[in-house]
């Protein structure tokens, strides 16, 4: 498949539309996500003065749905971030790769930020988990790694 891959290019315009689907979803989960599925507490807490206030308490929040409108969040993000790579590189191995690291990445987040929701623990801290959980810094910070000549490799 590798080597299919490697040989056969998808066209231009196919790999052009790959990369706008994927910006455009990764603009459309942030600006539209509490549009379609209702105004999250915990952006409303972050959102107003008392949100960092040093010894804030957190609001009554329904965990399970809290947690899983950040899960899809998460999710949509990742799936967005991998159709993005693909679209530039062309590899499914490193799709497959850049998918495996960027979710096991994600877990050293997820568990965490479930735990310091179920437990109310500090705001802040729940702001930066959920911060890293729910935008694509992971991806932001590992794009200009992947695609050095080194991990692409020559294209015959």
């Amino acid at each position: 498949m590798e080597q299919e891959n490697a040989l056969n290019p998808l066209p231009w315009w196919i790999r052009a539309t790959l990369v706008a689907v994927a910006a455009l979803a990764f603009i459309a989960v942030r600006l539209r996500f509490s549009h379609w599925f209702g105004t999250d507490p915990l952006t409303h807490f972050f959102n107003t003065q008392y949100g960092m206030v040093d010894h804030a308490t957190l609001p009554e929040l329904p965990l399970l749905r809290t947690l899983a409108l950040d899960y899809l969040r998460f999710l949509l993000n990742l799936f967005s971030g991998l159709l993005l790579v693909h679209g530039i590189a062309q590899r499914a191995r490193l799709t497959k790769q850049v998918g495996i690291a960027l979710f096991a990445l994600s877990l050293l987040v997820l568990v965490p930020y479930t735990v310091a929701l179920a437990v109310p623990l500090e705001p802040t801290l729940i702001f930066y988990l959920r911060r890293l959980l729910i935008q694509p810094l992971f991806l932001i910070v590992l794009l200009p790694v992947l695609f050095r000549p080194s991990i692409l490799g020559s294209r015959r």
